[in-house]
């Protein structure tokens, strides 16, 4: 067939592969199956193709297939970077660290400009338990890549999990974050927040002058990748729902195009909806301008999947980090960040944030539980015959002085178990490194049960009805997972610290009315262990009263949560209409 001048001519395999990554980038998995399909029945050994289709299958659940067609795209294309990326990417998420390890090391080998693939090989080494290779993996990335955010901003959010932290040398490294991505962007980011407020005043009425600009609808912008099941929509949805529309206009700018039933409820509760997943920055910047926001809140900090360098452009007058990272931003078009004086005591962190820290009069959170909650059962122990700790949190958090801690409360506590839970523990290179460093400390495997995933929420709730004592980790503290244990009527013992990643235990006691759970030192805290684990009636009746404990608490108040960060809100509004321009 001649084309007759009119460019090259994309052959059936090439046209049937862009459609299938574009359905597959939009979340249409059904239909971007059949087409990567089409495609290998022509090509067996395509490569990108293998690739793709490996990972679409580990998205709808078929690891084994996934890791099948991933190490062939690997042996079709050997110098094909991306490929073994992939590859460890996926078993790192199924929990087989050994074999990621090798696949992201293979990854770095044939291109070092790969930001992503030294972050999770850092984050692999973290899971084993070697922070400090850990941070000097990505050390050594961020000079082989200094340009990529994503590499400095995962190195933050490593920082979090130091133990005895040099708290001035965090900061100092957040605030370096600013200084290398955030100060190219100032000149323009000053006057996008120079002439926001005009702009957002001229898509209201004439009478929202300056007079009344504090007392108008104000335009609330919520950005996030976790408007879906997630820990942050535990927080974030019950908030929405509660927003007093009458006062607050609320905008969802999700980064992600994935839906769940999480992300329709939300979308159900928000009156304007904005997918802005793989757009670029300036693009996400101008589209909130065109909106008209007033305050736009970041959910993600430094956590993957976030946009700051949209916050960098300063594209509403008022911007405010909350929920979803324990630390400043290090931004300083960041104006605000969103906290309480237990997680952040006043003058004790205060200097620690490029943002003015915005202290709510009671907690910084508000907890909605499952909608799929079993009741509170009987404490175990009685029938069990010993007593059970337990923790679900995220292994990152379970480090060697974690580990060293708790096991010194299982030596004390006879016949104590301790049940570990969280995705991917289970499998077998994690389940038996865990029990491997427990041993170090004296404690037999067979005093382990390490647990991963369950199917349903219900499931995973009722496993809760197995455990007697909560273990909060430390320094980086649980926040959902505590609020889960606590709802199932468990009991947790917190760790104090000074910053505040392991300060939100301290936040969700006190306002739960339980200080006696929280440990001033680690010797206190084996202690608070020992005497909850040595007085069973005292227990029991800890346990029976703790899910109405949490519903007359603030921690699930959410009217009243709402109310106070409306307020919050509304008072950052007011100071920016009445600061003067400069």
């Amino acid at each position: 067939m001649v084309n007759k001048g009119r460019g090259p001519v994309k052959s059936p395999i090439n046209n049937a592969m862009a459609l299938a990554q574009q359905y597959h980038a939009q979340g249409a998995l059904d239909k971007a199956l059949p087409l990567y399909e089409q495609v290998l029945s022509i090509q067996p050994n395509h490569g990108d193709a293998l690739c793709c289709l490996g990972l679409l299958r580990f998205q709808t659940g078929d690891s084994q297939s996934a890791i099948a067609l991933l190490r062939l795209a690997t042996q079709t294309r050997p110098m094909q970077a991306k490929f073994f990326y992939n590859l460890g990417k996926v078993q790192q998420t199924l929990g087989d660290i050994a074999e990621a390890i090798p696949a992201y090391q293979r990854a770095i080998d044939i291109d070092p400009r790969q930001p992503q693939a030294y972050c999770n090989l850092a984050n692999a080494l973290q899971l084993q338990g070697h922070l400090d290779d850990a941070l000097k993996q990505f050390e050594r990335a961020m000079l082989a890549c200094p340009t990529s955010p994503l590499l400095r901003t995962m190195y933050l959010c490593a920082l979090n999990y130091v133990p005895n932290p040099d708290r001035q040398a965090i900061f100092i490294a957040h605030k370096k974050f600013g200084e290398v991505f955030e100060a190219p962007l100032r000149p323009r980011s000053k006057m996008a927040g120079t002439n926001a407020p005009s702009q957002n005043t001229a898509q209201h009425s004439e009478s929202d002058h300056a007079p009344t600009a504090t007392q108008r609808t104000l335009r609330i912008g919520y950005v996030s990748a976790d408007f879906k099941q997630h820990s942050v929509a535990h927080f974030i949805e019950p908030v929405l729902a509660a927003h007093d529309k009458s006062k607050f206009d609320v905008f969802c700018y999700s980064n992600n195009v994935l839906v769940d039933e999480v992300t329709e409820r939300i979308q159900n509760q928000c009156a304007h909806w904005r997918v802005i997943a793989n757009q670029p920055d300036e693009v996400v910047a101008q589209k909130i301008r065109d909106d008209g926001i007033d305050i736009l809140v970041d959910l993600a900090g430094h956590t993957p999947e976030n946009r700051l360098m949209v916050f960098a452009r300063k594209p509403a007058p008022v911007q405010v980090t909350w929920l979803g990272y324990p630390n400043t931003t290090g931004l300083t078009m960041m104006d605000y960040r969103i906290t309480d004086a237990f997680a952040d005591p006043v003058d004790e962190t205060d200097e620690l944030h490029t943002e003015k820290l915005a202290r709510l009069p009671e907690c910084f959170s508000c907890f909605e539980p499952p909608r799929e909650s079993p009741p509170v059962g009987p404490l175990p122990s009685p029938s069990a015959g010993h007593i059970t700790f337990g923790s679900f949190n995220n292994a990152l958090k379970i480090t060697p002085q974690v580990i060293a801690l708790w096991s010194n409360i299982l030596q004390r506590v006879q016949n104590s178990r301790l049940v570990l839970k969280y995705q991917g523990l289970d499998a077998a290179f994690m389940n038996g490194l865990l029990r491997e460093q427990f041993s170090k400390h004296g404690i037999a495997p067979d005093r382990l049960d390490i647990l991963g995933k369950d199917l349903s929420q219900v499931d995973h709730m009722n496993r809760y009805n197995q455990i007697d004592i909560g273990l909060d980790p430390f320094p980086y503290n649980g926040t959902t997972t505590t609020c889960d244990a606590l709802w199932m009527g468990v009991p947790v013992v917190v760790l104090a610290g000074n910053t505040h990643v392991s300060r939100v235990g301290v936040s969700q006691m006190q306002n739960l009315g339980l200080p006696e759970l929280i440990a001033r030192d680690e010797d206190d805290y084996v202690q608070i262990a020992c005497r909850l684990a040595g007085d069973l009636e005292k227990l029991a009746a800890l346990r029976g009263g703790l899910r109405t404990r949490m519903i007359e608490s603030p921690l699930t108040n959410v009217a009243r949560f709402t109310r106070n960060l409306e307020a919050a809100y509304q008072d950052m509004w007011r100071n920016h209409v009445n600061t003067p321009v400069a």
